[in-house]
């Protein structure tokens, strides 16, 4: 099926046996192919698979929204998207790459738990930026925390420097692999 493997003899998922659920089926993705779903979604016929676009836009939980906001869009060079002390999206062209909510604002009780230290433990806010150097300088502006310092990773072929957002959420910056042109695809 596309790259994809059935396992429904495996073992389930620690996720699965801590929510009380067993999926019906495990699927493994694979390198040679794309994820893929039945199409009449993308106006194929009933039966028929098509490749689906996925675009992550993560969210996080802040203590300053509008601060968080100033922050994220002097680092990566974008905008504000939509503007407020409860919520803001970060927008680079036509893309919005990072949500920003209040911790307090409206009634999301799996946002997490405020009083939790440290926040995103085990999470990454891993960007790929074009303008790598641009990206540096700005970091270097806004006195953000450095963890690592700008360093090849040999194995994606990229530079990268880690640093700490205002909040303690760990941030990636990544340079442009070589040879991937203007799309980074």
């Amino acid at each position: 099926m596309g790259g994809h493997t059935s396992e429904r003899d495996a073992p389930a998922p620690r996720w699965a046996a801590r929510s009380g659920r067993r999926p019906s089926i495990r699927l493994r993705c694979s390198r040679d192919a794309a994820p893929q779903t039945p199409s009449p979604v993308h106006g194929g016929e009933a039966g028929s698979v098509a490749a689906v676009r996925v675009v992550a836009q993560p969210l996080i939980a802040v203590a300053d929204v509008e601060a968080s906001s100033r922050w994220y869009c002097h680092l990566l060079g974008a905008t504000s998207g939509h503007g407020g002390r409860a919520y803001e999206r970060v927008v680079v062209g036509d893309d919005f790459v990072l949500q920003l909510h209040d911790w307090n604002a409206h009634d999301h009780p799996f946002l997490g738990d405020e009083s939790s230290r440290p926040w995103g433990n085990g999470t990454l806010l891993w960007f790929r930026v074009e303008d790598f150097d641009g990206a540096l300088d700005r970091a270097q502006e806004l006195g953000a925390e450095i963890l690592e310092e700008r360093h090849p990773n040999p194995g994606s072929g990229h530079e990268e420097v880690w640093l700490r957002d205002p909040d303690g959420y760990v941030v990636v910056l990544a340079s442009w692999p070589a040879g991937l042109g203007d799309t980074g695809r």
